[in-house]
């Protein structure tokens, strides 16, 4: 239970964000960006990588694009040197120019891999466990398609402190490393629930700082495959076409682009960006389909046809 919060000053600790984070922000207006994961670790050329905003409730909200969502509060502590959340409550209260205490730079841990006994414990409830992604799914393909699907892309799920069930993606590179894991949290109608902003149990800030793009594992580096933004969507287009489909997981986590890859940007700013850096890989698909909106992406358009046609 959180201690004696009601006079934190949230205004006066959103103008000093920089300095209560130790994290290298500079004030845009009225949000902050960093050109730096949400732990700390620099971000190679992204300069929005990690953006903080003031929310009209007056909380203040830091989020990694295509990673973490958290309040300050529980920035503090996971990564801002807060064991309680006293110590959080005693911080931000005691915030002024002379008693401020910031953390010391974080010395971060070696980069590793998961132990491939993780993925491998948590795969073995596919199909036992069913989370909504799963179940959505399974209105328009055959269950052991689906799991199928599942099992090639290593998509297991996890139960939330609150009892719900997210959709758990893990990350496995070319050569067969465990990456990382991320959680996600779909409704039955197999659209986002923002309520829960994301996450993962093996974190950058643990050494889990290896990257790659879900669905790496099926596919050698030279093949011609396809990129889309979401990991939902990759699952979409396998489902759909056979053909093996690689997600970035963010808009802003494209690397390692060469000429046989094939982008499917979303239909929408971030995706018009992948368009404008690699106008001769990008596959402009919303062209030759009809009532496309502002923020689909394929996925939007291949379950339209599906229900469509069953209707």
């Amino acid at each position: 239970m959180r201690q004696n919060i009601s006079d934190i000053d949230y205004n006066r600790v959103f103008s000093s964000l920089d300095t209560i984070t130790g994290l290298p922000l500079r004030r845009v207006k009225n949000r902050w960006e960093g050109k730096v994961y949400i732990d700390g670790t620099p971000h190679k050329w992204n300069s929005s990588k990690t953006r903080a905003d003031m929310m009209k409730d007056g909380g203040i909200v830091i989020l990694e694009q295509g990673g973490e969502v958290l309040s300050i509060w529980k920035w503090m502590l996971q990564y801002g040197g807060c064991n309680t959340d006293k110590e959080v409550a005693a911080k931000l209260k005691g915030l002024t120019a002379s008693t401020l205490n910031v953390p010391p730079p974080r010395v971060e841990p070696p980069a590793r891999y998961v132990r491939k006994q993780e993925l491998e414990t948590s795969m073995s409830m596919l199909g036992k466990v069913e989370d909504n992604l799963f179940k959505w799914l399974c209105q328009n393909f055959e269950r052991e398609v689906v799991i199928n699907a599942f099992k090639r892309y290593n998509v297991s799920n996890y139960t939330l402190n609150d009892g719900r069930r997210a959709s758990r993606f893990w990350f496995v590179d070319f050569d067969g490393n465990v990456v990382h894991d991320k959680l996600m949290l779909y409704g039955l109608n197999g659209q986002r629930d923002k309520t829960y902003g994301g996450g993962r149990i093996f974190r950058t800030a643990d050494g889990y700082s290896h990257r790659c793009y879900f669905g790496e594992n099926l596919v050698n580096d030279t093949d011609l495959f396809y990129l889309v933004e979401s990991e939902k969507t990759a699952l979409l287009v396998y489902l759909t076409t056979g053909r093996f489909c690689l997600a970035t997981g963010g808009a802003n986590n494209l690397k390692r682009i060469k000429k046989n890859y094939r982008l499917l940007p979303d239909y929408d700013e971030a995706g018009f960006m992948w368009l404008q850096k690699f106008p001769q890989l990008c596959i402009k698909w919303w062209e030759s389909e009809i009532g496309v909106q502002k923020g689909n992406d394929i996925g939007d358009i291949i379950w339209r046809k599906l229900e469509n046609k069953e209707n």
